[in-house]
């Protein structure tokens, strides 16, 4: 999800996300150009723009193995 949407607040939409039930337990990996000062809902993987693929697959995998040990 990336905070800076052109057309709308990446916050507005994460609480959006949150608060159905049908998606309040998808992970959401936030993603920013501003870096880890800017606003990022607790609980959620973060990274910074830009991407690289490699560094997008590290943390996808990182957040869903933490994710799969809560559980």
């Amino acid at each position: 999800l990336d905070i800076g949407l052109p057309d709308m607040s990446g916050m507005d939409l994460h609480a959006r996300f949150r608060k159905d039930p049908i998606t309040a337990s998808i992970p959401i990996l936030v993603c920013t150009v501003r870096g880890k000062d800017e606003e990022v809902p607790s609980g959620e993987a973060y990274i910074q723009k830009p991407i690289s693929p490699a560094g997008l697959l590290e943390q996808v995998s990182g957040f869903l193995t933490a994710r799969s040990r809560e559980r």
